[in-house]
């Protein structure tokens, strides 16, 4: 009975290794594709709130806004145009946030820093 086990095995190892390196190498490919989604949408995320976070510092000067500094990296679909940043630099307020959700987005930014 032994030997029959081991002369399986002797014959068939070749393609349990050649099918377990295939499912791995699978899975490895996925998980890659998956990790650089997760870092671009992060990068998305993080670009967000520091324009915003620009925007805010420009607005509480009590001199005249100046404009954002010029980036260095090519303009992606998510950043603001020059037009829609002079808007929000120019003071203009379209919707003015109550206290309450001042409170609330200040909540949320303390736990997420924190």
């Amino acid at each position: 009975m032994k030997d029959l086990i081991f002369g399986f095995v002797d014959q068939y190892a070749v393609w349990g290794i050649l099918a377990f390196v295939l499912i791995a190498t699978f899975l490895l490919w996925r998980m890659h594709r998956q990790v650089k989604r997760l870092n671009r949408n992060l990068g998305a995320i993080t670009a967000k709130i520091q324009d915003y976070f620009n925007v805010i510092l420009a607005e509480e000067e009590s001199e005249e806004p100046r404009p954002l500094a010029a980036r260095e990296t090519p303009r992606r679909d998510w950043e603001v145009t020059k037009e829609e940043r002079d808007f929000l630099l120019s003071g203009k307020k379209v919707h003015s946030p109550s206290a309450e959700d001042e409170a609330v987005f200040n909540e949320v930014m303390q736990e997420y820093f924190s």
